[in-house]
């Protein structure tokens, strides 16, 4: 079994299904959650 491929398959299967740990965060998101310590 190739598992870096398999983890590829897994994490752009979860990005088509819109899971939102597979979707990063916008530079503006990062700087407001800083903000906010």
């Amino acid at each position: 079994m190739d598992v870096v491929q398999h983890n590829r398959e897994s994490w752009n299967n979860y990005v088509q299904r819109g899971i939102r740990w597979s979707i990063p965060e916008t530079a503006e998101e990062i700087a407001r959650a800083k903000q906010d310590d």
